[in-house]
């Protein structure tokens, strides 16, 4: 049998790794979104993809508003 106190720092250690990996998938996450956005934004926004958009003003205020929600989620 194992002493109450090695059973409860190993479960300690097993619950700090397992907040870590949660924390890095989350940071992921985030990271992935954001990139996501900025693509979106670059796209939206540049020459030839406001050409094919028909309303172009649309095209640019709907990246736009989604890369403020991306970033207040981010956040």
């Amino acid at each position: 049998m194992l002493p109450a106190a090695e059973i409860a720092s190993a479960d300690n250690q097993a619950t700090s790794d397992n907040i870590s990996a949660i924390a890095e998938s989350l940071a992921f996450m985030v990271g992935a979104r954001l990139i996501v956005s900025l693509c979106f934004a670059t796209l939206a926004s540049s020459p030839t993809a406001m050409m094919r958009a028909v309303p172009g003003r649309m095209a640019i205020s709907f990246s736009d508003r989604l890369f403020r929600q991306e970033m207040v989620y981010a956040l």
